[in-house]
């Protein structure tokens, strides 16, 4: 209808107490069966969550995460694992730390040194993660 192939809808879910999610992908697979859409990504679930989907039958193509030498907890925690067994894409973000690992920091002071807040809840973050 809209002129391009269908997607991998990305999918989101923050509040584990409402347990809708298992629903609303069961109803994203029904889309996937009939064509609507090319596959399921999940972002941001833990591997329990993805456990819990798979199990109930949605086909998961991507799982996007954080992964980086300083946050491991997709290998550790058996993300990277089940992704494999699955045939299932993980797809890492924050590799760089937002660019704190990068060569922009390489002997620069560090941000709070220098009167400025890192800009973001996610640099803040990874800066959290990297000066621990």
């Amino acid at each position: 209808r809209m002129g391009v192939d269908p997607a991998v809808m990305q999918f989101y879910w923050w509040d584990y107490d409402k347990p809708y999610y298992v629903d609303m992908l069961a109803h994203a697979q029904s889309l996937v069966n009939d064509g609507v859409l090319r596959g399921i990504g999940l972002t941001g679930m833990d591997t329990k969550r993805v456990r819990e989907i798979v199990d109930s039958g949605v086909r998961v193509s991507t799982v996007q995460g954080s992964f980086s030498v300083v946050d491991t907890r997709p290998r550790d925690g058996g993300m990277a694992l089940m992704c494999q067994e699955q045939g299932t894409v993980f797809v890492a973000h924050g590799a760089l730390c937002g660019g704190l690992l990068s060569e922009r920091w390489l002997g620069a002071a560090e941000p709070e040194e220098q009167g400025r807040r890192l800009p973001t809840s996610q640099l803040r973050k990874y800066y959290r993660w990297v000066t621990q």
